[in-house]
């Protein structure tokens, strides 16, 4: 879908106005504090102070097929339900690790 969204914004020809961020999540809206809190701030800086905040390039396959994509905005300190080994064992979906820097 944000694929989708960012077409849709760029159709309209506000591609400049729209920053996305890919997170390692398996859940609709799945974001730690940390990330939330660090999005909304960079968001407030990019409205009072200009400062557009950096993103990932959410339209292009290619970089969502990465091993590294959704890497560069997860909180990788938090954890996440896929940690938990008796969740594992009922099927909860696991996204890939990041790879180490």
């Amino acid at each position: 879908m944000e694929q989708v969204h960012a077409r849709r914004v760029a159709d309209c020809g506000a591609s400049n106005l729209l920053v996305q961020r890919a997170t390692r999540a398996v859940g609709h809206c799945d974001f730690s504090p940390t990330e939330l809190v660090t999005t909304f701030v960079d968001l407030v800086k990019w409205v009072e102070a200009g400062v557009k905040p950096a993103g990932d390039n959410v339209p292009d396959p290619a970089m969502a097929a990465q091993p590294t994509y959704g890497c560069t905005f997860t909180d990788k300190t938090m954890q996440r339900p896929w940690d938990n080994p008796a969740l594992l064992a009922q099927g909860y979906p696991k996204p890939a690790a990041c790879p180490a820097p």
